[in-house]
């Protein structure tokens, strides 16, 4: 049995690297910037819609709601946003490695390369995590002085849907980044494949039958629209697991 006590060595190790440079809090910042942007533009857009139709007497009504038009649109921007975050938290994490020649001295060391992979996944991983958790906090708000108040079960599966989607991107860049040294190269590839996967199924319409099907399949935006929806399913999870597997395989 694997034993954990190397994989959080490694997590350690992973974690303090991170914080010792700078990139990581610049890139943290960022990403809490953009999405306290991009909610506020989303809640002033439903102010604004309220007011014009109390501006002239029409009813709200249920299709004029907070998950709708607030909660949905904003997990789904945290989706696009994680296809450009993720990589430039994973890109240095073996391209780093192999650039200074220290990827020979840790392969090494009374530690299995799974126990390598894992520990490095899982600090990338916490990074992602904390990350989408600050961001959760301004449609947590909304239960509070929301009135109406939005559904907390959409809102929970949703949030749910958007760590899976940032472990799975964070699986497939850290199977893309082992193949080069130069860390621009690792991220500039991995974003180009997680774009890919994030507009896969946008021709799916028009191809119609299988074509449309295959392309909903593999598209991380598909499988997460229904859990943002508030539809839990057992293939979602499927998926977004295999494509960490795939990866971390990688």
């Amino acid at each position: 049995m694997m034993s954990t006590s190397g994989i959080f060595t490694i997590m350690r190790r992973e974690l303090h690297s991170y914080f010792a440079t700078f990139a990581a809090y610049f890139i943290i910042a960022v990403f809490v910037f953009l999405t306290a942007f991009f909610f506020f533009n989303y809640f002033s857009n439903f102010t604004r819609m309220l007011y014009e139709r109390a501006a002239l007497s029409q009813p709200v009504g249920p299709s004029l709601n907070l998950n709708d038009y607030v909660v949905e649109l904003y997990y789904h921007t945290l989706v696009l946003l994680l296809v450009f975050v993720v990589p430039l938290l994973a890109m240095r994490s073996f391209a780093e490695e192999q650039r200074q020649g220290t990827l020979e001295l840790l392969m090494t060391a009374p530690i299995s390369a799974s126990q390598i992979v894992l520990g490095k996944y899982l600090a990338a991983l916490l990074l992602v995590l904390a990350m989408c958790l600050v961001s959760f906090i301004y449609p947590g708000l909304l239960i509070v002085w929301g009135n109406p108040p939005p559904e907390w079960a959409p809102m929970l599966s949703g949030a749910t849907g958007v760590l899976l989607c940032g472990a799975a991107f964070m699986g497939i860049a850290f199977g893309l980044c082992v193949f080069t040294e130069k860390q621009v190269v690792a991220a500039l590839s991995s974003m180009a494949v997680l774009l890919l996967l994030y507009v896969v199924f946008w021709p799916a319409q028009s191809l119609g039958g299988f074509g449309e099907e295959l392309l909903k399949a593999v598209s991380p935006v598909w499988q997460v629209s229904g859990l943002i929806d508030g539809v839990v399913s057992l293939s979602a999870g499927c998926y977004f697991m295999s494509l960490i597997v795939l990866g971390l395989y990688m």
